[in-house]
């Protein structure tokens, strides 16, 4: 990226933009996101931040919103960093949110992390066995299977949260196909 396509990015995520840093329980997850209705102007930040984009409808986001929302977003530490470095010098507004958000990158120990994360998910044996029997307890129940099977169909793969992820890539080439 060069320093025209920096400080353009830089003045998109200062002015229509997000830098979110969580930290949930020690587990750092930061996320970089530019928000707009032109989706031209999402597609540039896509290309520079090598981002995913995302499709909100009119009325989902907010009653009062008439056109979509397009968003361009990051999520991989690598990623978020490398913009971050590259954009620094041209950012104002979010200067000491980045600066913040790259001192938590660099200083985090990730392998620590992941194996906290890891622990966490199943920290009792028991727990994960009575998981499985109530998922096995309704999956006998016909009526219950029916109701499961219903809510995927209705909320999980419908052409309108497929079409709210429009840049993915992996679902673009298999389309293309």
């Amino acid at each position: 990226m060069d320093n025209t396509e920096a400080a353009w990015l830089a003045c998109a995520i200062d002015g229509e933009g997000t830098l979110s840093i969580l930290d949930d329980r020690g587990v750092v997850s930061v996320r970089l996101s530019v928000y707009n209705t032109s989706e031209e102007f999402i597609r540039r930040a896509e290309k520079l931040m090598e981002a995913h984009v995302y499709r909100t409808e009119p009325g989902t986001a907010s009653p009062l919103s008439r056109r979509p929302i397009f968003s361009a977003q990051i999520g991989a530490h690598e990623k978020v960093l490398t913009i971050l470095h590259q954009i620094l010098p041209f950012l104002i507004i979010k200067r000491k949110k980045a600066l913040e958000a790259i001192r938590r990158i660099e200083t985090h120990d990730w392998a620590e992390a992941k194996a906290k994360a890891a622990a966490k998910r199943w920290a009792d044996p028991e727990q994960h066995v009575r998981a499985a029997n109530y998922l096995r307890r309704r999956w006998k129940d016909p009526s219950q299977r029916a109701n499961f099977i219903e809510a995927i169909k209705k909320n999980w793969r419908t052409p309108e949260v497929r079409s709210r992820m429009i840049g993915n890539r992996h679902r673009r080439t298999q389309n293309a196909r």
